[in-house]
């Protein structure tokens, strides 16, 4: 009997201006939409949404002398994951600001799960694919429309 191929989804936190009254945050919808396009494909799919689990500004954190955290920490979005250890991590960033809390994940992702294979998209891996594949231990980026792309990556690691 195979083994189904276990995906993770993760939206990590982002980062606020310290003196941010509230939060205009949105959906990962793009996230959504590639999980959506690879749910057919006979795998187990765990997201986590690392804002939206944790949205309220006075759940924010500091990060630095001008900036907060808003979302889940690192370590708990690992948490969340438990025991699903994941074959493929598919990460989302729309801000290039959230970088270095990315990146940060990325190293703790691969410390805990070292055979997953991760794969960012969004706004910032699109805009700088080849930064962010040198300066972590990403294992693909995904630019542009990602729905087809991921589809065929997951079949052919499947």
């Amino acid at each position: 009997m195979n083994k189904k191929l276990k995906v993770a989804g993760i939206r990590p936190a982002t980062l606020i201006h310290k003196y941010t009254p509230m939060n205009g945050l949105s959906l990962p919808i793009g996230l959504a939409y590639v999980l959506g396009a690879i749910k057919d494909l006979d795998i187990d799919i765990k997201a986590v949404d690392g804002v939206g689990e944790s949205p309220l500004m006075v759940n924010a954190r500091k990060f630095s002398k001008r900036n907060k955290i808003i979302g889940l920490s690192n370590e708990a979005i690992l948490k969340r994951l438990g025991d699903f250890y994941p074959d493929v991590v598919l990460l989302t960033c729309m801000f290039s600001v959230d970088w270095l809390l990315i990146n940060d994940l990325i190293k703790k992702i691969k410390n805990k799960f070292p055979k997953s294979i991760i794969i960012g998209g969004g706004e910032h891996f699109s805009a700088m694919p080849e930064f962010c594949l040198k300066e972590s231990e990403l294992d693909c980026v995904v630019y542009g429309e990602g729905e087809d792309t991921v589809k065929e990556i997951i079949s052919n690691i499947k």
